[in-house]
């Protein structure tokens, strides 16, 4: 059995793009980072555990240490999508190569990384989208439905909106966009040449035409002006019912969010504080507590 000393700790957030993990020691010294493929469970489990892994082992080399170790791991895992319960029991039926593992999802350990543990909002706008809360050990979560029932204002919803507006002008049935020659530079055709590039696309592909959408209404078109307005307004919406849930302060975090944030109503610009950590900061956080807690049950 191993020791106190010889276990190691894993924060790992797992999004619809990319999963991180952060390694450290006993003592919480953070020793190695890794980053691997995308790791939405709901989408396709098989994929998210095989990042995970990933991610870790490359955490563990990034530190010097060889692979074998990995069953040395307690890890904190965050995924997009287990919020959905059967992919989160498919993940907890995995066999995995820690030692231990806890699992929740990427949502919350963002919200835990961002207040460092204590009580507060967390808003994430990435690949996906959604909002949590924790409020005197209360969790209260909003949205993370998963794309493309949900998951307003987030990359991907940006994405399937330009192809939706696009295909409008097409058939001279919704206004003139210039994201029209933008998505065909991108997909190579016509309307049909459209559908068929992104009819099997995931939501990561979708989410990469997010930042066209952003340019186009930056450039002055007003169709991709309304998309973003809309989403913007979504988002000023999510922040406030945070705050209306007790949270003292909400952090704004995912790819987009810089690019969004200035975009807020003034009200939810108001509630808004930069996070303290990362997700991977969080999922650590989660590692960490669930093994002092284990070893208080034991002694």
């Amino acid at each position: 059995m191993q020791t106190e000393a010889e276990l190691l700790y894993a924060g790992v957030d797992g999004g619809g793009t990319r999963c991180r993990a952060l390694l450290a020691d006993a003592r919480g010294r953070h020793i190695g980072a890794g980053i691997a493929g995308s790791a939405n469970a709901f989408q396709d489990a098989r994929q998210a555990r095989i990042s995970v892994t990933e991610a870790v082992l490359r955490a563990l080399s990034d530190a010097g240490l060889p692979s074998r170790r990995i069953s040395s791991v307690v890890a904190g895992v965050g995924l997009a999508g287990v919020n959905i319960r059967s992919a989160f029991e498919r993940m907890i039926e995995w066999e995995h190569p820690f030692r231990d593992m806890q699992l929740t999802t990427d949502i919350e350990i963002a919200c835990l990384g961002a207040h460092g543990g204590a009580s507060g909002g967390v808003v994430v706008v990435g690949t996906g989208s959604a909002g949590c809360a924790l409020v005197d050990g209360e969790w209260h979560s909003l949205g993370g439905y998963g794309f493309p029932f949900a998951d307003k204002c987030s990359g991907a919803w940006f994405g399937l909106e330009a192809v939706r507006a696009v295909l409008l002008d097409f058939d001279e049935l919704g206004p003139g966009t210039s994201l029209r020659t933008l998505l065909r530079d991108e997909t190579g055709g016509g309307p049909l040449e459209l559908v068929e590039f992104m009819s099997a696309a995931p939501p990561a592909r979708f989410a990469s035409l997010a930042p066209l959408v952003i340019e186009a209404a930056e450039d002055g078109d007003t169709v991709a002006r309304g998309i973003l307005d809309e989403g913007c307004a979504y988002l000023s919406d999510l922040i406030l019912r945070l705050k209306a849930f007790g949270a003292p302060s909400v952090a704004l975090v995912g790819g987009l969010s810089r690019r969004l944030s200035s975009r807020i109503s003034a009200d939810a610009a108001a509630c808004v504080v930069e996070a303290k950590r990362a997700a991977e900061h969080g999922a650590l956080l989660l590692a960490m507590s669930a093994s002092t807690m284990s070893a208080s049950k034991t002694n």
